[in-house]
């Protein structure tokens, strides 16, 4: 059985990663790690080593890196979720990468990871006007997400030319859709537009 440290544990995504965990006979969260909450430990660092094979992570961009630390200190993978990271870090993660085991997604989202492969057909759109648009619950710390700007990076490779900021839109409980807008103007003052979505 897979034993494993959840840091992040009092957050949305770490309770719902402790409920599918209960779910599965092959792995188990041994440690739950949070400075708020309910938790087995506050920091990574009051954790013993021996009693965990690697680490999940949704918390801050700060705490991840400490923990990205310390999973090569002890020799452990580390599987983090956690979005807001800066290109400096996310240059630190693909480092520590080198020494342990490391997968970090802006998303992991099926639906977000189809998203990215669409947009290798926009250049066909030439002369299209093109927008990132998302939407979180209230709660979303980060605006806009590390998903829009992740999308709006891989759109600007894809179209050679810089795209303007992504929308971000804060409300209720919405767990988060994100949205490709492009729009396109033709002869005679034609227009069409369509959206790429997908729901996270």
């Amino acid at each position: 059985m897979l034993k494993i440290g959840l840091q992040g544990a009092s957050g949305r995504m770490g309770q719902e990663i402790i409920r599918l965990a209960e779910e599965m006979s092959d792995l188990k969260i041994s440690s739950t790690i949070d400075p708020y909450g309910k938790t087995s430990a506050r920091r990574i660092e009051d954790v013993d080593p021996d009693s965990l094979d690697g680490v999940i992570d949704f918390s801050s961009p700060k705490a991840s890196l400490s923990l990205a630390r310390w999973c090569v200190k002890n020799k452990k993978f580390l599987v983090c979720g956690t979005t807001g990271i800066s290109r400096p870090q996310i240059r630190a993660l693909q480092g520590v990468g080198r020494k342990v085991p490391v997968l970090w997604a802006a998303n992991m989202s099926l639906g977000v990871v189809a998203l990215k492969k669409a947009l290798s057909a926009m250049p066909i759109l030439e002369g299209y006007d093109f927008q990132i648009e998302e939407i979180h619950h209230r709660h979303k710390k980060d605006n806009p997400s590390g998903t829009a700007l992740a999308l709006q990076n891989e759109l600007s490779q894809v179209l050679g030319k810089r795209l303007p900021p992504p929308m971000a839109i804060r409300g209720g409980g919405i767990r988060g859709i994100h949205r490709v807008l492009n729009g396109g103007l033709h002869r005679f003052w034609f227009s069409d537009a369509s959206v790429v979505n997908a729901v996270s």
